[in-house]
């Protein structure tokens, strides 16, 4: 599966419910196979943010079975960089 993250901004979404809090940290990508194209969010956990660029994600390594036996998909997947986007460039300046 190929997924494509366009930028390294990562959405923080703070949560509190019976006397815990937290803070959700997410980032936006969009996953592709032959046979659909969908924005998706990556649940960054407490890790840093993916670098922007193209990755390829194995499915089978990334599924696992849960404890009542459904099948689950890795709450942080890992993925393969297979084509870095390059940094943008600053405007230069008239001098």
């Amino acid at each position: 599966m190929k997924i494509t993250i366009a930028t390294d901004h990562v959405n923080e979404k703070p949560w509190n419910k019976d006397g815990r809090s937290g803070v959700i940290r997410t980032q936006d990508a969009q996953a592709e196979t032959k046979k659909f194209r969908q924005s998706v969010r990556l649940d960054l956990g407490n890790g840093e943010a993916y670098k922007p660029g193209v990755y390829e994600l194995d499915v089978e390594d990334n599924m696992q079975v849960g404890e009542f036996g459904d099948l689950k998909f890795a709450r942080r997947p890992t993925m393969k960089l297979i084509e870095a986007k390059p940094a943008p460039v600053a405007a230069r300046s008239a001098a």
